[in-house]
């Protein structure tokens, strides 16, 4: 019988025109438990190839800013925030 992998959830929150993308204002993830932030972007960005366009997007995990590559290992009930550029007038 194959064992199953351990499994955590995530909430990805998007705002702005990444919502746009989207068409999401967030969506819970089901990941692996050993997922890092570099993985879930990777993850996304295939489900959503039109933000690979968007330039200086933040990520933040449960508010504090991480970078994109970081293999910092997303825990259960995460919250995944993708922030666009902000420009102001």
């Amino acid at each position: 019988m194959p064992t199953l992998m351990p499994k955590i959830r995530v909430t990805v929150l998007y705002f702005a025109f990444i919502h746009e993308i989207t068409r999401k204002k967030e969506e819970i993830m089901e990941l692996s438990t050993n997922t890092s932030i570099k993985e879930l972007i990777l993850i996304i960005l295939t489900r959503y190839p039109n933000i690979k366009n968007i330039k200086n997007i933040k990520i933040s995990v449960n508010y504090r800013i991480v970078n994109s590559n970081s293999n910092l290992i997303l825990k259960n009930a995460d919250e995944v925030a993708l922030l666009p550029p902000i420009s102001g007038g």
